[in-house]
């Protein structure tokens, strides 16, 4: 059971349906014109300088995108940048992924596969030898990330904004400038190890991501007590006018000591610690808020 090389070509021997889809995929019958069309020579000069190419690391490659019809910009090409790494520094859980094209597999299995690998990712690893993410899209004001850090998606949702990445098309399309190159070195790892491995090697250790995620809480922390200080303006300039008056002395209870003290440090411990101090696990559905 297999397939045969004969002179007339290749010959299927095993004719389940999996074996007839391995015999029948072409990597020609994948790639379009976005897969190999050059970005502008500047825009490639600039990006070498900042992001060269290696067979040890990571690098940035430009890809164009054709317009499609769902995009609220559908009239023009946007470009992206993809993050190309090396396939032997690639994860055995990732590369297996790669041994076979959506395509070829059950029909179950097929959209799954599609999701984590596409036609253009599949092509890249087969004919280059590299594992290719989106990074980064060339729209709007400089670019959008392709993905959003956690310490992004903390502070985006402790704004109350979506933390989901802006999809291509979204925003108008924008060139490769410095505006551009900023959003990449704040964003690039290597670069920001200063293209040094063994700075490189450092950021991934556990002691080092676990002080990023302690970051990125702390950021989202600080940023819902600022969003939060925001929506509660109003109520908090009409308890400034209703405490100038008499009758607040008769109306509102005295405050003790104790609650005093924990209103001048309740938020530093929350930024610090995720803890509000006095706070009790709630006996009801009833809520209070302290307004600051």
């Amino acid at each position: 059971m297999g397939f045969v090389e004969r002179d007339s070509g290749l010959v299927v021997t095993d004719t389940t349906d999996d074996a007839v889809r391995h015999a029948q995929f072409s990597m020609s019958s994948i790639v379009d014109a976005t897969f190999t069309r050059e970005p502008p020579a500047d825009w490639e000069r600039r990006l070498r300088e900042i992001s060269p190419i290696r067979t040890d690391v990571a690098h940035l490659r430009f890809r164009v995108r054709v317009p499609h019809k769902s995009w609220m910009y559908p009239k023009d090409d946007v470009w992206m940048l993809y993050s190309w790494t090396p396939k032997h520094l690639v994860p055995s859980d990732r590369a297996w992924q790669y041994e076979r094209h959506w395509s070829e597999l059950p029909t179950a299995e097929q959209p799954g596969r599609k999701h984590f690998i596409s036609d253009y990712q599949f092509w890249v690893w087969h004919t280059h030898g590299y594992d290719a993410r989106p990074f980064w899209i060339l729209q709007g004001n400089g670019g959008t990330p392709a993905k959003y850090t956690e310490r992004e998606k903390r502070y985006l949702d402790a704004s109350d904004c979506l933390s989901d990445p802006i999809p291509i098309g979204a925003m108008p399309p924008c060139r490769f400038d410095e505006r551009a190159v900023q959003g990449i070195i704040e964003r690039d790892r290597l670069i920001q190890a200063g293209n040094r491995l063994d700075h490189l090697a450092e950021m991934d250790r556990p002691d080092y991501l676990a002080a990023e995620d302690e970051a990125a809480e702390r950021t989202f922390r600080e940023t819902f007590l600022e969003t939060w200080s925001m929506i509660m303006a109003p109520s908090v300039e009409f308890m400034k006018w209703y405490l100038r008056k008499s009758e607040a002395d008769q109306t509102l209870p005295k405050a003790s000591r104790e609650t005093a003290n924990a209103v001048t440090r309740w938020k530093d411990e929350f930024i610090q610690h995720g803890t509000v101090i006095g706070a009790k696990a709630a006996a009801s559905r009833k809520t209070q808020i302290l307004v600051t």
